[in-house]
């Protein structure tokens, strides 16, 4: 699974499966975003049933840490590009990231 780039998407069901919120939600914006109206009117319709609050689960995004423009050459090695047969090349995080966006983040 670790070099297959629906590695996400795999996980994201997983937890899904077992009523984890906001993995629904990621399936859900993933479905929408690309085209795919019935399987994300599928999540949406599990997310209302359960009273799901995006700002509530996920936090205020207007509050959320930003990047500096400036840094923003500072992520990319970060970022892996392995190219995929299907869909050509997909950008994955490298685990060092976090602790740069963090890094990044407290800069501002």
């Amino acid at each position: 699974m670790a070099g297959d780039s629906s590695g996400a998407r795999f996980w994201w069901r997983f937890a899904a499966g077992v009523g984890h919120q906001v993995a629904e939600y990621c399936l859900f914006l993933e479905h929408a975003h690309s085209g795919e109206y019935h399987d994300a009117d599928h999540w949406r319709t599990q997310l209302v049933r359960e009273h799901f609050e995006p700002t509530y689960m996920c936090g205020e995004r207007v509050t959320a840490p930003l990047v500096n423009p400036a840094f923003i050459d500072h992520v990319h090695p970060h970022i892996a590009r392995p190219h995929h047969p299907e869909i050509g090349i997909v950008p994955l995080p490298r685990p060092p990231l976090v602790k740069e966006l963090r890094h990044l983040t407290s800069l501002l």
